[in-house]
């Protein structure tokens, strides 16, 4: 016999948008990290990694929040926050090019879901609350 307890059902839904939230805190308290001795290269894979977290944190809002308006702004003022995080933290810096990455991905991720979901599987429409 299965049970339903909206505790447990709510914090399934929120779990993974505070695990990568929590991620990102922490990534963008460490001090910067080059992944390439290419400077062209190191810039284009952090760059792409902005774009790839920060998408899944909209989907992952979409999850735990089910309303895509409230996860756009959540979103949004996560990158704002992390921005001025960065702004704190020795060797880093706060980023206007970044924060613009980062809306951009949210938005074309939002984009997306609004427009191409019927062709989402449904497996990861039942998943991200699409």
């Amino acid at each position: 016999m299965k049970t339903s307890n909206k505790f447990y059902e709510t914090l399934e839904d929120f779990f993974p948008l505070v695990v990568l939230s929590i991620y990102i805190f922490v990534q963008s308290g460490r001090p910067a990290v080059a992944v390439s001795y290419d400077g062209p290269t190191n810039y284009f894979i952090h760059k792409l990694a902005h774009i790839i977290v920060y998408s899944f944190l909209y989907l992952f809002a979409c999850r735990a929040f089910k309303d895509k308006k409230i996860s756009l702004v959540y979103c949004i003022l996560f990158a704002i926050s992390d921005e001025v995080h960065q702004f704190f933290t020795p060797t880093r810096n706060a980023s206007v090019i970044d924060l613009l990455i980062d809306a951009t991905s949210i938005l074309g991720t939002n984009y997306f879901v609004e427009n191409y979901n019927s062709k989402i599987p449904n497996v990861l429409r039942k998943f991200f609350g699409l």
